[in-house]
């Protein structure tokens, strides 16, 4: 990562990001990225509903799955925090994006859409497979072989991204910046994506495939 010395000004007047932004997500995923755009999201399988569903059947149990994610879920369930899944969320870590990607064979949300799934289905599996059918396709996509991936997007028009919440790119842009040149003297490339995760940018609008990378990572 190399950025310039921009003042707040020429970050703010910026038509076009300096540096690549990343996503890790699931190969299940590409073939509609590359069919409808990288943004494209298909409610019938990001169903809210469905993991609204499974969740109220297994909070009670004792399973360590519910254990660990018991703050999580019923904030992705609300749309609340980190855990909102409206556009697509980018990093400039490259790391940050990486470990994403081999931590959720299915991408986040579908990964806690079959982990929770795959929990009420160990203590009731009639109940489970009623709440997701054999014919729904998500079915279809948890019996598909997945292998992570890694979303490259490089000189992103910043009129397409914000921040998070719907926060002002350019404070985001600003701070991003202010980390880069405060670091640079001591930080390594491993020390500087480091300190460049958690600084999430949202995509807020579907991009034509052809203005993204795609590189296969090892499982």
């Amino acid at each position: 990562m190399r950025l310039s010395n921009l003042t707040t000004e020429e970050i703010r007047n910026a038509k076009k990001l300096e540096f690549n932004l990343y996503h890790g997500t699931s190969s299940v995923f590409l073939d509609s990225i590359m069919k409808k755009g990288f943004g494209y999201r298909d409610n019938d399988i990001f169903n809210a509903e469905i993991l609204k569903r499974l969740w109220e059947n297994i909070k009670d149990i004792n399973l360590e799955y519910v254990r660990t994610h018991s703050y999580i879920i019923p904030d992705m369930i609300e749309q609340r925090g980190r855990q909102k899944h409206e556009g697509v969320y980018l990093t400039p870590s490259k790391a940050q994006a990486i470990r994403y990607a081999k931590n959720n064979p299915y991408g986040e949300y579908l990964s806690t859409i079959y982990n929770c799934y795959k929990s009420l289905s160990s203590v009731d599996e009639k109940k489970a497979n009623l709440i997701i059918p054999k014919e729904h396709p998500l079915k279809k996509i948890f019996n598909t072989s997945s292998k992570p991936i890694l979303i490259r997007l490089e000189n992103a028009n910043i009129s397409k991204l914000e921040g998070e919440d719907k926060s002002n790119i350019t404070t985001l842009l600003t701070d991003i910046y202010k980390t880069y040149w405060d670091t640079i003297d001591w930080a390594d490339d491993e020390a500087m994506d480091m300190l460049m995760q958690q600084k999430d940018i949202v995509l807020k609008e579907v991009l034509e495939s052809d203005l993204i990378r795609v590189e296969y990572l090892n499982a």
